[in-house]
């Protein structure tokens, strides 16, 4: 029988092994390919556009409406978060919470 702690881990979903990020997919990832990714460079224009709203915040819950606003606004437009586990050799697309810490 699993013990609590193996029971309450998420489970990855991966993605095909062939799987080809889209321009909808945030890579997060060190390089240059994915610094250049067409998903990438569009995450960072929609971080820029809030970034002078977040740096003036005083309170914390500012903050953290700004992150949850450009959160929304992403997963709206279709985009989402993706990492490689380089393991497996596969994609799996990353929760919502280390989708906000990479906002945030």
């Amino acid at each position: 029988m699993p013990s609590a702690a193996t029971s309450m881990q998420p489970t990855m979903e991966y993605l095909p092994k062939d799987y080809i990020p889209s321009p909808r997919d945030i890579l997060c990832a060190k390089g240059r390919a994915a610094f250049d990714h067409r998903g990438n460079r569009e995450f960072r224009e929609h971080i820029e556009e809030r970034l002078p709203r977040y740096q003036t915040a005083k309170l914390k819950i500012e903050k953290t409406v700004t992150v949850s606003e450009v959160m929304h606004r992403l997963y709206v437009e279709g985009y989402r978060f993706l990492r490689m586990d380089r393991k497996v050799g596969r994609y799996f697309v990353l929760s919502d919470g280390a989708g906000r810490e990479k906002i945030a």
